[in-house]
C-alpha cells in the first residue's frame, strides 16, 4: 500500500492490522475487495442499551461516493419479519452534522479531546484557521478527502479509534435496541442515485445487556534483547489464542498493561488469574489503574497492532534477534518508559510485570492475560578501552622477555550505562584475523582470568606469560597485536565493549649494544712566527744610548687576526715588550730595547724569542732568532720576522687544536664561509643506529645527526655539525649512541668538548665616565653597554698619560693582570702603554641586562684613557676577545663649589629663545599620540609653530609632501639640541650638533619582568642630516617642510607657540615593559664621540 505524505504510520499498521486479524469470508476470494464488519453492545446508564456497528473496506475504492443504509428488525436472523430501514448513512461535510456525530459518539465513552488533539497534529497543514470548533475541523478535513484519498485513508484509520469519526465517514452507526432483546442488523451499500440495495456487506445479531469481552490473549513473553538497542527497553509480544481469534470481527487491538514488582507483591495481586473488571470493581485491573495511575499503568498509548498471529509455541521460540535485518524476530510492543516523550527511562534491573488485553470496537478490555515478570536491561556497552600499550619486558629471575599489555581504566560513567567491572585481553596474529573473529567473545581470548577493574589504578596491565604467549627467541620476529574489551555488570548479564583500536608488539633482545667510541675535528687556527734574519742599517753607538741597546724589528704580519706579540729575550723568562697590535702594517716597525747597563761584554751574547697570539686565543710558540751581542755589535742589526694565522680546512683532533673556527675569510670576496665541526664515530658490532647530540654551555642536549648502519657495512661513519649556535664563544660537547635492531639503546658517552667561534664579538659602546658624587677623591663610574651573549667578562684598559695606572683600583675590577702591554701603530711613534683589568664573570651575575659598570680609583688631576673589550673564558692573552669599544679620556677634579651670589637680571624685555637646560634633562622619551604617527620618540629639539600649519602623521603619505614645518630663519639641524650647555639654535645655533648619532635600547628588568634578554637593539639608522624641502607661505613668507621619516613634530601641550622635534623608535615594543635608550654620537671620523643616556620609559598601556 502507498504511504502519503502526511500518512500516520502508526494508523497504516491498525488498518493493515485489522484486515489480517479478519479472516474473509469462505466463499469469496480473499485477493478480491470487499467489506468487513462488526457490532457490539454499548450498555447505557438506566436506558435502553445501545448498539454499535461499524464496518471497513479492503479497497478504498469501494468508498468512493459510499452510501450506506442501516436495516434492522427484532429477533435473529432466520426469526420472520422485515428489516425496518434506521438510517442512510454517507460522509458529512457538514460542520453541524459532524457535530451531531461527535455528541453520538460520547454514548459510545468517546474522548473528544484527545480526538481534537489528534486532528490537530495529523491534519493542522488542511486546517483553514486555528480557531474552529472540532466539529469545524473535522468537517474540514473530510471535505478535503473528497479528493485526496490519502486523507481518506488517514481518517478512515482514525475512525477505528474514534467512532464519532467512523460515523462522520458513514462507515458506523449507533442507536438504541429496536425493543426487543434480541435484534438484528444488516448493512447494505445502496446505489446512491436508487437508494436500491446493491449488497448487504454485513448482518449482526445483538442481544440487550449482553456485552461480549473478548477473551484474553496468552501470556506476554519478553524478547531478548541484547543489542544497544534494547537498552532499558522491554520488548513483548504474545500468543493469540484460538478463541480470540475467531472474535477477530470484534476486536481491534491490544492495551499492555504494566504493574510495579514491589507493588504487586506488596498488594498480593493475583497475577496468574486477574480480572479485568471495571474501574468501580476493586481489586481488578481497571480500579487498581484509576486508584494507583503510578504503579498499574497502560503502556501503550495506541493500540497495539502486531503484524503476525503467533500462537503459544512461536511466541517462546527465539530463533534470531529482533534487529536482524534479514529475518528479525517478531516484536508487537516495546515499553521504554517513554523516555523519549514525557517519560523517564527504567532504570537498570528494574522489573515489573505485564498483562496483555484485547480491545474490542470501542477500546474496551476484553479478559487479561496472565502476567509475565519482566526486567529492564541495561544494553549499552561500556566504554571502549583507550591508550592502548604493548612494551617489552624482560623477567630479571627467569631471563626471559615477555610482553606487557596496558591501558587506561574506563571512567565511571556518567549516563546510564553500568560501570565497567572487569577486562578481556585478545591476541590477534594478524589484522585480518582480528576483523574476522572480532564477534567472538571467546575467540583468541589470552586473559584466561579477567582483569578486575580498579577506578583507582589509573593504567591497568596485562602480562601475556601464559602457556602459548609469545616465547624468545622462537617468536623473536613475529609481530603480535593485542585488543582490549571492556565488561560491566548489567542486570540482565554483562556487556561487552568493542575492541580497543589494536596495538602491536615484537619480542626482541634487551641488552643494547656497547658504547661507540668517536673523534671530533676541529677547524685549527694556527699562528706562525717566522724569523727571516738580520739587515744592518745604521750606527749601532745611537743604539745603546741610555743604557739600552734599540733593536728595530721589522715585522710583516700578514694577517689581521694577529692580535699581539711578544718579545723576550734569552729565554721566555726575560719578556721584553709585550705589544698589542693597534693598526697591522706591512711591514710593521716596533723598536724592542735590550739592557745592557752593567753587562760584561764577554757575557751580552744572546737571542731575541718572539711569539704571537690572535684575537681568537691562539698563541704560536716562542721562535729563535739569530744569536748576536748587543755590546759588541758593529751595525744596527733589524731583525726581520713574519706572522701569520693559518686556518680554515686544516681540521686536527682535540689532542692538537681545542677549538674550532666555523668562520673563515673566502678568498676574494667580502663574506665568510662557514666550517663544519667533523666527527667520526667507531661503532660495536650489533649497531644499526646511531645519533650524536651535542650540548651548549650547560643547556640541554640536541640531535644534530644520526644514520642507519646496514648489514654488512664497515662499523665507522663520519658526521657533521654545521648549524653551530649564535653566540661568538661557546663551549660545545658532543655526545654518541648507538641503537640495535630493537632500538635498545648503548650507554650515552660523550665524544669530547670543544670550544666553538662562530661569530665576532659585539664591541662595547663606552659611555663618558663620571665622578661618583659622595664616595671619595678620585672616584670615577665608568659605564658601557653590550649585548651578553657569548662574552665570559670584559677587559678594561687604563693608560695613564704621565706614569702608569695603579695595580689595583679597588672597586669591582680585578688588579692588573700583567706587567703593562704596549699599544703600537707599527710606525714606532704611537706606543701606549696599558695595564688590563677584568671585571666579574657575567654569570655571576654581573651587569643589569646590556649595561655594565665599574667604579675606579684615580689619581687627581691625571688624564686617563679607558677602553673595553669583550673576552671568552680563559687566561689573559690566551682567550678569544673582540674588537675594543670607542676610546673615552677623563681626568678627575675637584667639582668647583656652587656659585651662591645672586646676579639680578637685566630688566629688558626677553629674547625669542628657549632657556638653556641642561642636555640630559632635555632628551627625553615620550609616546607619540597617534594623529602624528604613535609609537616611542626621543625628544631631541624644539622649535616655534608656524601659525596655519600643522604636522601630519608620518605613516600617511602626504599629498603636498612633507611631516611637519619649520621656520626658514634658520637650518633644521640648528633647531636641535646642541652640545656645550647652549639652548636650541634658534638665535646663535654655535654649539655642536647631536648627529650624526644612531638610537638605541636595552630592556630593563622590572618586578613583573626580572629577567630580561640583555639584548641591545638599533632602532635607528645612522642620523646625520634632516631631509627637508622649501615651501612657499603666500604672504606670510616661505617656510621649511621636513620630509625625513624618522623625525616627527609634535605640538607641546604645556606651550601652545612651540613644536617638539622628536626622533622616531622604528621598532615595536612590549606594553608592560620598561626600556633605557642610548644615543651614541660620532666623530667625522666614524668613531664613538660619546653616549647619552636617558631615563628608564614604563610602558604601563597602549
Amino acid at each position: 500500500m502507498k504511504v502519503p505524505p502526511r500518512f500516520n504510520p502508526i494508523l497504516a499498521a491498525a488498518f493493515l492490522a485489522g484486515l489480517l486479524s479478519a479472516p474473509p469470508a469462505g466463499a469469496q476470494d480473499a485477493d478480491e475487495p470487499m467489506f468487513l464488519a462488526g457490532g457490539t453492545v454499548v450498555p447505557q446508564h438506566n436506558e435502553t442499551d445501545w448498539a454499535f456497528l461499524s464496518w471497513l473496506a479492503t479497497d478504498l475504492d469501494l468508498l468512493a461516493d459510499p452510501l450506506f443504509g442501516i436495516y434492522a428488525k427484532p429477533g435473529e436472523p432466520d426469526t420472520p419479519g422485515a428489516y425496518e430501514r434506521l438510517a442512510l448513512l454517507r460522509p458529512a461535510d457538514d460542520p453541524s452534522t459532524v457535530g451531531a456525530f461527535l455528541q453520538r459518539s460520547l454514548r459510545l465513552g468517546a474522548d473528544l479531546a484527545d480526538l481534537e488533539s489528534r486532528i490537530d497534529a495529523l491534519f493542522v497543514d488542511l486546517l483553514p484557521a486555528a480557531d474552529l470548533t472540532l466539529a469545524q475541523k473535522l468537517a474540514a478535513v473530510i471535505q478535503v478527502a473528497h479528493a485526496d484519498p490519502e486523507i481518506l485513508e488517514n481518517l478512515v484509520l482514525l475512525g477505528r479509534i474514534h467512532p464519532g469519526v467512523a460515523m462522520a465517514l458513514g462507515l458506523a452507526w449507533t442507536g438504541p435496541f429496536p425493543g426487543a432483546k434480541t435484534a438484528t442488523w444488516e448493512i447494505r451499500r445502496l446505489d446512491p442515485a436508487t437508494r436500491e440495495a446493491l449488497q448487504v456487506i454485513g448482518r449482526i445479531s445483538l442481544n440487550e445487556g449482553v456485552v461480549r469481552r473478548l477473551p484474553a490473549p496468552g501470556a506476554p513473553v519478553q524478547v531478548p534483547a541484547e543489542d544497544a538497542r534494547g537498552h532499558l527497553n522491554i520488548l513483548l509480544r504474545w500468543a493469540t489464542p484460538d478463541d480470540l481469534r475467531r472474535l477477530s470481527l470484534l476486536h481491534y487491538g491490544f492495551n499492555v498493561w504494566r504493574v510495579e514488582r514491589g507493588f504487586a507483591d506488596g498488594e498480593g495481586l493475583p497475577v496468574d488469574a486477574w480480572e479485568t473488571g471495571a474501574a468501580d470493581e476493586p481489586g481488578t485491573l481497571l480500579w487498581y489503574a484509576e486508584q494507583y495511575p503510578e504503579a498499574v499503568v497502560r503502556a501503550n498509548r495506541l493500540p497495539v497492532l502486531p503484524d503476525q498471529i503467533l500462537d503459544a509455541a512461536e511466541a517462546m521460540d527465539f530463533s534470531s534477534s529482533p534487529y536482524d535485518p534479514e529475518a528479525p524476530e517478531p516484536v508487537f510492543f516495546a515499553d521504554d518508559n517513554r523516555r523519549f516523550d514525557d517519560g523517564t527511562a527504567f532504570e537498570n534491573g528494574q522489573q515489573f510485570f505485564y498483562f496483555v488485553t484485547a480491545r474490542d470496537l470501542l477500546g474496551r478490555d476484553g479478559a487479561i492475560s496472565p502476567g509475565t515478570l519482566m526486567t529492564a536491561c541495561d544494553r549499552l556497552p561500556p566504554s571502549v578501552p583507550v591508550g592502548l600499550e604493548v612494551r617489552n619486558r624482560y623477567d630479571p629471575e627467569t631471563d626471559e622477555p615477555y610482553l606487557e599489555v596496558s591501558w587506561r581504566v574506563n571512567p565511571e560513567p556518567d549516563g546510564e550505562e553500568s560501570p565497567t567491572t572487569r577486562y578481556h585481553v585478545y591476541r590477534w596474529e594478524s589484522l585480518e584475523q582480528l576483523y574476522a573473529h572480532a564477534g567472538d567473545p571467546l575467540f583468541n581470548l589470552v586473559s584466561v582470568h579477567p582483569v578486575e577493574h580498579d577506578p583507582a589504578a589509573g593504567r591497568l596491565r596485562f602480562a601475556d606469560r601464559g602457556a602459548d604467549a609469545p616465547a624468545y627467541p622462537a617468536d623473536a620476529t613475529r609481530t603480535f597485536y593485542y585488543t582490549v574489551r571492556a565488561e560491566d555488570a548489567g542486570a540482565c548479564g554483562s556487556n561487552l565493549s568493542g575492541h580497543s583500536g589494536p596495538m602491536w608488539g615484537v619480542l626482541r633482545e634487551w641488552a643494547g649494544p656497547e658504547a661507540p667510541e668517536g673523534t671530533v675535528a676541529v677547524n685549527c687556527e694556527e699562528v706562525r712566527v717566522e724569523f727571516l734574519g738580520t739587515s744592518g742599517i745604521g750606527n749601532p753607538e745611537l743604539s745603546r744610548e741610555r743604557g739600552f741597546y734599540a733593536l728595530p724589528l721589522i715585522i710583516n704580519i700578514e694577517d689581521p687576526e694577529v692580535a699581539w706579540f711578544e718579545v723576550a729575550w734569552n729565554s721566555s723568562d726575560q719578556v721584553l715588550a709585550r705589544v698589542s697590535v693597534v693598526a697591522p702594517a706591512v711591514p710593521y716597525l716596533y723598536i724592542v730595547r735590550i739592557p745592557i747597563e752593567g753587562v760584561d761584554a764577554k757575557d751580552a751574547d744572546g737571542t731575541l724569542l718572539l711569539r704571537a697570539g690572535s684575537h681568537h686565543g691562539t698563541v704560536s710558540p716562542w721562535v729563535f732568532g739569530v744569536r748576536f751581542n748587543p755590546v759588541l755589535a758593529q751595525s744596527v742589526l733589524a731583525h726581520l720576522w713574519r706572522i701569520r694565522v693559518d686556518y680554515g680546512g686544516t681540521f686536527a683532533p682535540l689532542t692538537d687544536c681545542g677549538r674550532h673556527i666555523s668562520r673563515i675569510d673566502v678568498p676574494g670576496e667580502s663574506g665568510k664561509e662557514i666550517v663544519c665541526v667533523q666527527g667520526s664515530l667507531s661503532l660495536a658490532e650489533r649497531s644499526r643506529e646511531w645519533k650524536v647530540y651535542r650540548r651548549v654551555n650547560d643547556g640541554t642536549l640536541m640531535l644534530i645527526a644520526q644514520g642507519v648502519r646496514e648489514t654488512g657495512e664497515p662499523g665507522a661513519v663520519g658526521w657533521e655539525d654545521c648549524v653551530l649556535p649564535g653566540p661568538a664563544f661557546t663551549t660545545i660537547c658532543y655526545y654518541a649512541q648507538a641503537f640495535d635492531e630493537h632500538g635498545n639503546p648503548s650507554p650515552l658517552v660523550r665524544i669530547d668538548c670543544i670550544e666553538a667561534i662562530h661569530s665576532d664579538f659585539p664591541i662595547p659602546m663606552l659611555a663618558s665616565p663620571e665622578a661618583v658624587d659622595g664616595a671619595p677623591e678620585g672616584t670615577t663610574r665608568l659605564r658601557w653597554f653590550s649585548p651578553r651573549a657569548g662574552i665570559d667578562r670584559f677587559e678594561v684598559w687604563v693608560s695613564a698619560e704621565t706614569g702608569q695606572p695603579a695595580d689595583d683600583l679597588q672597586g669591582n675590577l680585578s688588579p692588573n693582570l700583567a706587567d703593562p702591554i704596549i699599544a703600537a701603530d707599527g710606525a714606532g711613534v704611537r706606543d701606549v702603554q696599558w695595564k688590563v683589568y677584568q671585571s666579574p664573570r657575567l654569570e655571576a651575575g654581573y651587569g643589569e641586562g646590556p649595561e655594565f659598570s665599574a667604579a675606579v680609583v684615580l689619581e687627581p688631576g691625571m688624564q686617563y684613557r679607558f677602553k673595553v673589550r669583550a673576552v671568552a673564558r680563559g687566561g689573559f692573552l690566551e682567550r678569544a676577545a673582540g674588537p675594543f669599544s670607542n676610546e673615552q679620556s677623563w681626568s678627575w677634579t675637584e667639582p668647583p663649589p656652587p656659585d651662591l651670589d645672586e646676579v639680578p637680571w637685566p630688566d629688558r624685555e626677553l629674547p625669542g629663545v628657549i632657556p638653556a637646560s641642561s642636555l640630559s634633562a632635555k632628551i627625553r622619551f615620550d609616546l607619540i599620540p597617534p594623529a602624528y604617527g604613535g609609537g616611542i620618540g626621543i625628544r631631541v629639539g624644539e622649535a616655534p609653530v608656524i601659525p596655519g600649519l600643522q604636522p601630519q602623521d608620518p605613516n600617511e603619505p602626504q599629498a603636498d609632501g612633507g611631516i611637519f614645518p619649520l621656520p626658514t630663519t634658520q637650518p633644521p639641524l640648528n633647531y636641535l639640541y646642541q652640545f656645550d650647555g647652549l639652548s636650541p639654535g634658534m638665535v646663535t645655533g654655535e654649539g655642536r650638533s647631536l648627529l650624526p648619532m644612531v638610537i638605541y635600547r636595552y630592556q630593563v628588568p622590572t618586578a613583573s619582568q626580572p629577567n630580561v634578554p640583555g639584548d641591545l637593539i638599533q632602532v635607528s639608522p645612522l642620523l646625520e642630516d634632516i631631509a627637508y624641502l622649501d615651501r612657499p607661505f603666500g604672504d606670510a613668507g616661505d617656510y621649511n617642510v621636513v620630509i625625513d621619516p624618522y623625525f616627527t613634530g609634535v605640538p607641546d601641550p604645556e606651550r601652545p607657540d612651540r613644536l617638539i622635534i622628536y626622533a622616531r623608535d622604528t621598532q615595536p615594543v612590549l606594553f608592560g615593559e620598561a626600556y633605557r635608550y642610548l644615543l651614541v654620537r660620532f666623530r667625522p671620523d666614524g668613531e664613538i664621540d660619546r653616549v647619552i643616556t636617558t631615563q628608564t620609559l614604563n610602558l604601563s598601556s597602549p
